[in-house]
C-alpha cells in the first residue's frame, strides 16, 4: 500500500514527461 503512492507519482511523472 505504501508503494501505491510512490507508483502513482511515478506514473504522473512519466505522463508529464511525455506530455512535455
Amino acid at each position: 500500500t505504501i508503494g501505491t503512492r510512490a507508483e502513482s507519482q511515478r506514473v504522473i511523472d512519466a505522463l508529464t514527461a511525455e506530455n512535455v
